[in-house]
């Protein structure tokens, strides 16, 4: 056993031993060290104490470990540790830093620490926190790339965290979140848009049409606008109506629009929308006598346009309000790869080296 795994031994034997003790400090204990995080990451590049924020870390990253601590955390607590935490994350060139590599260390351990607060608090509490960040750091140019990632980590893990959620809460949190202040045309605005609706499917698909029941217990009571929510999981519930055969002559003269340069990409497009509404039509026997390149055109744009589709355009009729928001996309390829319960320490939130891929 080398020397850091016994000293991080010897901390979990010693937090463990005295529950007692620690759970009533638990919020003085984390408020502390995102105090001191928030110190060491406001100094300029050149004074921070790299060496102490490892240490600072190192300890944190055990205490948030032990699930009976994390429980106890007021949603203040949360919120501030998380924050600091998130913001060292994406500290300029951060796994750079340090004369004997405590940047990297730092790195390390911020993404271990934040996955485990993710796994040990409430996932309620999680999303409120993170969609307050996001709002309070959209001005930044990383920060809300990181809690982005974080959302779509729980998106992709709804099916296991959905008896966890409080529902009503939760619709009320992303009701709030879409209340604020947005911008056409900003990149922060859109992609916590697309989170929020990523976030609304993935309930919308576990719940069904439970999801009523919640929103008439949170949204519904409140005397507030709702422009948005109750279309949108209108919009996301499997359409009752059945929908009728495709019939071939009406795809073939889709298909012959590709001809023409003026109509190809609308024609692209109203076929997506088609594959989408019809999965059991194949496009490829109709395009079997065209040339191989204009053959494998059409299918790039396809796969593209596939990847980028808007509820608007397969739920045909929907009531869609979202004017000067931002156009609706939901993409079923989260950020975060093996996205379960167990968020896994593994797991890479964000690093210089690999940056953040877009949604």
């Amino acid at each position: 056993m080398c020397i850091r795994d016994s000293f991080n031994e010897k901390i979990n034997t010693l937090i463990y031993q005295n529950k007692a003790i620690f759970i009533p400090h638990a919020n003085n204990i984390f408020s502390s060290f995102a105090s001191i995080l928030k110190e060491i990451f406001d100094k300029p590049m050149y004074a921070i104490p790299w060496k102490l924020g490892k240490h600072c870390l190192h300890v944190l990253n055990e205490l948030s470990d032990s699930q009976f601590l994390v429980t106890e955390l007021k949603d203040a607590t949360l919120l501030f540790i998380l924050e600091q935490l998130l913001k060292a994350l994406v500290y300029d060139r951060l796994e750079l830093r340090g004369e004997n590599g405590e940047g990297k260390t730092i790195a390390n351990l911020t993404n271990k620490i934040v996955l485990k607060l993710m796994e040990n608090s409430d996932p309620t509490r999680i999303i409120g926190a993170l969609l307050e960040i996001f709002k309070k750091c959209k001005n930044s140019s990383m920060v809300p790339k990181v809690v982005a990632r974080c959302l779509m980590k729980m998106c992709k893990a709804m099916k296991s965290l959905i008896g966890s959620l409080d529902i009503a809460k939760v619709l009320l949190l992303l009701h709030d979140f879409l209340s604020q202040p947005m911008a056409l045309h900003s990149e922060s605005d859109e992609l916590g848009l697309r989170v929020v609706k990523n976030l609304l499917y993935e309930v919308v698909q576990v719940q069904g049409e439970s999801i009523w029941s919640d929103y008439n217990r949170s949204i519904g009571q409140k005397s507030i606008s709702d422009m948005y929510i109750k279309n949108w999981i209108k919009a996301m519930l499997p359409s009752k109506e059945p929908i009728k055969a495709l019939q071939p002559e009406e795809l073939k003269a889709t298909l012959s629009s590709l001809k023409s340069q003026a109509t190809f990409k609308e024609t692209v497009k109203k076929l997506s929308v088609y594959m989408r509404l019809y999965p059991n039509v194949s496009v490829e026997e109709y395009l079997s006598k065209c040339s191989k390149p204009f053959k494998e055109l059409v299918m790039s744009y396809l796969n593209r346009y596939m990847g980028s589709s808007s509820t608007e355009e397969v739920k045909e009729g929907a009531e869609f309000d979202d004017k000067a928001k931002t156009r609706f996309l939901i993409q079923k390829t989260g950020m975060l790869k093996n996205a379960e319960v167990d968020f896994g320490e593994s797991e890479i939130l964000f690093s210089a080296e690999n940056g953040l891929d877009p949604f």
